[in-house]
């Protein structure tokens, strides 16, 4: 999972205490699950899991864009390293492929591919989208 995102400083702020306290393990040892049944709990050395854990325990969401042709924000490059193995190259292409997606190249393309062709969104439309702590 690549997370190509924008967090607000609220909510990086809100993940950096969370880390302090999930890392003294003041209430929970390091080493136990918080999510369950989740491939993040197997990444050792990733911020990601935590983030994830944040995610979970807060009843957050993440909302994806689903434009036409698969066209995004951000993309994985699938870049060898703790998660993505180095393999050979045909077998590394043809992976790479599957992750590569293309990137949407002007702001106004976002805006002309909406309903109203402008972007609205209002939060007390989506209450459970911007749940924050009680």
């Amino acid at each position: 999972m690549q997370l190509g995102c924008c967090l607000f400083s609220e909510h990086w702020r809100e993940f950096h205490e969370y880390l302090a306290i999930r890392f003294s393990e003041y209430s929970i040892s390091i080493d136990e699950d918080i999510v369950p049944d989740v491939r993040s709990n197997r990444w050792a050395r990733s911020w990601k899991k935590y983030f994830i854990e944040l995610v979970y325990l807060r009843g957050y969401v993440m909302l994806y864009p689903n434009y036409a042709d698969f066209v995004s924000f951000s993309t994985n490059h699938l870049e060898v390293g703790s998660h993505v193995k180095d393999r050979p190259n045909d077998v590394y292409l043809q992976r790479k492929e599957l992750f590569l997606l293309p990137l949407m190249l002007l702001f106004d393309n976002m805006n002309s591919s909406m309903p109203s062709e402008f972007l609205t969104f209002q939060a007390r439309h989506y209450p459970l989208a911007f749940a924050t702590h009680p």
